[in-house]
């Protein structure tokens, strides 16, 4: 298989499902880069159509990174590496807010600020934490990382989760988003660093081909109501950079750029090597599983711990924590 798909007949029949059912669509294809990426987040909330959905993979997550299921990145974050708090933080890529909510109820910061590019989802987090009663506390602004720029030395802590995979001109985006840190700041990273543009390997394919034919199709019907998932393809380059120009677009550089800027603190590998593409689409019935989604939870687990660790395979998802080095 080539190292890149550019273009599929599998491409094709996405194009068409999303030119019948998402208004706009032949818009962002044909519009501005900042604008394509602008308007596939304009709603402040998704579909549980994506495995973190699934509350059992949450629960793995979890202990992936924490060491126990019940306890996620945030909390673990705060108790360990966090504990003395009065911090000053800086969310890039925040979404509606929900995450930085959440880091607030850690109780380590005394001012979290945060941006999007989407107006309409910080619209959203701006609700968000005024229900919470945070806003004294907790900052939300329309922005992109390349556009932002503070003080050198402004913060304590930057967080990016599920969001470096969607910034590009990393190699220069991070050099800068050191001086951003203070000198013993640190930066929290809960990310997709898996191959770019979602470029799958044949091996994580086939794996996860291996383990849906094993589902009933009853299991497999797709949350759009269009048929039921059959087989796993890798998405072509170009209808992604058309569709989404963000999405992965350096996700496979992330890492590489990080150890070379930043000195490691922790990295705990979470995985999403085969999970991330099985649950694709089908997560919705996995939300409260029965008997055999439970027990399928179980296989698919054990099929990927065992697939990284007998044939070395990635891991695309990965929690870490880095530092300045100097």
């Amino acid at each position: 298989m080539p190292d890149r798909t550019l273009l599929s007949l599998h491409d094709f029949v996405r194009l068409y499902e999303k030119l019948t059912e998402e208004g706009g669509a032949l818009r962002r294809v044909l519009g501005r880069r900042t604008e394509r990426v602008r308007g596939i987040w304009t709603h402040p909330a998704s579909p549980p159509k994506h495995w973190y959905n699934i509350p059992a993979i949450q629960k793995r997550l979890n202990q992936l990174a924490s060491g126990d299921a019940q306890t996620d990145h945030r909390t673990f974050t705060a108790q360990t590496f966090l504990k003395n708090g009065g911090l000053r933080g800086l969310s890039m890529g925040c979404g509606a807010g929900q995450k930085e909510i959440q880091w607030m109820q850690t109780g380590q910061f005394d001012q979290l600020e945060a941006f999007d590019l989407s107006p309409q989802r910080i619209l959203a987090a701006k609700e968000a934490a005024q229900q919470a009663g945070m806003t004294e506390h907790l900052t939300f602004f329309v922005s992109d990382a390349t556009s932002f720029h503070p003080d050198p030395a402004t913060y304590d802590v930057l967080i990016a989760e599920a969001s470096l995979h969607h910034f590009h001109s990393l190699e220069t985006l991070i050099p800068r988003m050191i001086h951003w840190l203070k000198p013993s700041g640190i930066l929290i990273l809960h990310e997709y660093v898996g191959p770019a543009r979602f470029q799958w390997s044949y091996s994580q394919m086939a794996a996860a081909d291996a383990l849906l034919a094993q589902l009933p199709s009853s299991y497999r019907t797709r949350w759009n109501g269009r048929g039921v998932k059959t087989k796993h393809h890798r998405p072509g380059w170009l209808p992604m950079w058309l569709n989404d120009p963000s999405e992965a677009v350096m996700s496979d550089r992330v890492m590489p750029l990080l150890h070379q800027h930043l000195a490691p603190t922790l990295i705990r590998p979470l995985g999403g090597t085969v999970l991330h593409l099985l649950f694709d689409e089908i997560a919705h019935h996995f939300l409260q599983p029965d008997e055999t989604a439970t027990a399928f939870l179980e296989l698919a687990f054990n099929t990927e711990d065992h697939l990284i660790a007998a044939y070395s395979l990635s891991s695309d998802f990965v929690f870490a924590i880095f530092h300045r080095s100097s």
